[in-house]
């Protein structure tokens, strides 16, 4: 960042206008930007699906978009009976969903880049760009940035659902959007997509990996290559070589949790949330809670490194925990792991192909999936001698290794993305064009 940038950003942190911009009710912006309405660019799509013709559902996801509901699911969630009263979504339509979360802290909104129709549920807002805004990547990365979302918190109204964005269609779409020329504006697209392409780059390299990492792990496991390398080696079942611990919140109890969020500064512990019925398996939920209530929470004490495996809705999520530094206490639906062979090796095997199979087996399809600990215990693994065990585990924890160290790089992308996208949306850094 130049020294000319960092002036004209400490200016406007201060409130001073720097020369060539002006001040306007949204704030600071360049002199010849305009400050548009979202209904003076686009138009609110009601037109329903009426005859059904139309069966894909789209869900809109604030972590991957807009997505067919049965990728998003593994199934339908909508019936297909009754979706007559859902929005017509077509290509380049926009998708308002007011359910926030961490990742949009005032509901996403996404661009449909299916060629195929779908409809959206009447929960969401539909809307399209006019004329030849359709295909206008500058508003769709300008709908994201933390200063559309300000602007939005700005006219929300707050009411007992927490978990939403309280909006009205009228106030969405008397939003203001920033405008600078058309030339500008696909400059600026074309600066953010090409990140997108090297952040999309960056992740496929991450994949690749990690079906390496499954290949390997398929050999290193099968029982041909044990009895090689190890020929004493017999099935042993999860009772004689682990130690398990079922931890469950009651529902009183972890509401009474959830509802010391306020307390976050002041908190001495953690609450680790693994099994998210919505969002998956996500190791950084943690929940910080005051002392008292972790002192009154019946719980079983986690340690550094010790598994922990989803063993409800998510199922076979395994994770290790982190070295926090201050107790920490099992979440519903996981249990604790502990072993009396190789921690790295038991750990591998159960987040493989072969043992993410194996707890399959145990795991109910009725209703919400899950498993308990007595058959748990009851399931079999090869076990070779210890060399075997660390020559494993070394092998695998150097790919997890390369593997983190492509996820830093990743991860340091989308950050300097998020930097470009509030840097040139808000035209605190301009284009040349």
């Amino acid at each position: 960042m130049t020294p000319q940038i960092k002036h004209r950003i400490e200016q406007i942190r201060r409130g001073e206008v720097p020369e060539g911009y002006k001040r306007t009710k949204v704030g600071i912006v360049p002199d010849e930007w305009k400050i548009v309405k979202l209904d003076s660019i686009s138009s609110h799509v009601t037109k329903k699906n009426s005859d059904g013709k139309i069966q894909t559902t789209f869900t809109n996801s604030a972590t991957q978009g807009i997505i067919r509901q049965t990728d998003y699911f593994d199934k339908e969630i909508s019936n297909r009976e009754n979706i007559t009263g859902y929005y017509v979504v077509q290509e380049d339509d926009y998708i308002y969903n007011p359910r926030i979360s961490t990742s949009a802290p005032c509901g996403p909104i996404n661009k449909s880049h299916f060629a195929e129709d779908g409809v959206a549920s009447p929960l969401y807002t539909v809307f399209k760009m006019k004329g030849d805004l359709h295909k206008n990547r500058y508003i769709e990365y300008y709908l994201k940035i933390s200063f559309w979302h300000r602007c939005m918190c700005g006219v929300a109204k707050y009411g007992a659902r927490h978990d939403r964005m309280n909006i009205t269609n009228d106030d969405l779409f008397g939003m203001p959007i920033l405008f600078p020329t058309l030339e500008e504006q696909q400059k600026i697209a074309e600066i953010l997509s090409a990140q997108d392409k090297l952040i999309a780059l960056k992740e496929k390299l991450i994949e690749e990996k990690k079906r390496q990492k499954i290949s390997i792990a398929d050999k290193l496991f099968s029982p041909e290559y044990i009895k090689q390398k190890s020929p004493l080696a017999n099935k042993t079942s999860f009772a004689q070589i682990c130690s398990v611990v079922t931890d469950y919140v009651s529902n009183g109890s972890f509401k009474s949790l959830k509802d010391n969020v306020e307390y976050l500064e002041q908190g001495h512990a953690v609450l680790l949330r693994l099994a998210d019925y919505n969002n998956g398996f996500d190791k950084n939920k943690f929940i910080y809670i005051n002392e008292k209530a972790f002192n009154f929470l019946s719980r079983s004490i986690v340690y550094p490194n010790d598994i922990i495996i989803a063993n409800v809705g998510s199922v076979g999520a395994v994770f290790r925990a982190p070295d926090l530094k201050m107790p920490m206490s099992l979440a519903p639906n996981t249990i604790l792991v502990r072993t009396n062979i190789s921690n790295d090796y038991f750990y591998h095997f159960v987040c493989s192909t072969r043992g993410q199979e194996l707890l399959k087996t145990i795991t109910s399809t009725t209703a919400q999936p899950k498993f308990n600990k007595t058959d748990f215990k009851s399931l079999e693994m090869y076990v070779p001698n210890e060399d075997v065990q660390r020559n494993t585990s070394q092998i695998l924890n150097l790919v997890d290794k390369e593997i983190e160290i492509l996820q830093k790089d990743l991860d340091q992308e989308k950050q300097k993305k998020k930097a470009l996208m509030q840097l040139l949306l808000t035209g605190i850094v301009r284009v040349n064009v």
